[in-house]
C-alpha cells in the first residue's frame, strides 16, 4: 500500500494543470454525444434499420471489440448504447494521449 500514499496528490496535481483541457474534452464529448442520441432516432427508427445494425453488433468481431448485445428484441437505446461504447473508448484513448504527451512535453522543458 505504500506506492499509493501520494497518489490523491498527484490528481491533484495534474488536474489543478489540466483542467481546462479536461473540461473542454468533456463538454466536446457531451455535446457529440446528445447530438447524436438527438438523431438516432431517424437513422435506426425502423425494424428494418434496426435489424440490419442487429446483425452487425452480433457478429464476431462486433462481439469482440464491445461484448455482447442482449438476446431479444433491439431497441434503439440498447444500438445507442452498445455504439456509444465505442466511441467513448476511442475518444478515451485520443485523450489519454493528448493529455500524455503534452505531460512529457512539459516535463521535458
Amino acid at each position: 500500500m505504500a506506492q499509493y500514499t501520494q497518489t490523491l496528490t498527484l490528481l491533484k496535481a495534474n488536474l489543478k494543470r489540466d483542467w481546462l483541457k479536461i473540461t473542454i474534452w468533456l463538454a466536446a464529448l457531451v455535446g457529440v454525444f446528445v447530438a447524436v442520441a438527438a438523431k438516432f432516432e431517424g437513422i435506426y427508427g425502423t425494424s428494418r434499420q434496426i435489424a440490419a445494425i442487429g446483425s452487425t453488433l452480433r457478429s464476431k468481431a462486433m462481439v469482440a471489440l464491445i461484448g455482447s448485445v442482449p438476446d431479444g428484441r433491439l431497441t434503439t437505446a440498447l444500438i445507442f448504447a452498445s455504439e456509444m461504447a465505442v466511441f467513448w473508448g476511442l475518444f478515451i484513448i485520443i485523450f489519454n494521449y493528448s493529455l500524455a504527451v503534452a505531460g512529457a512535453k512539459k516535463n521535458q522543458g
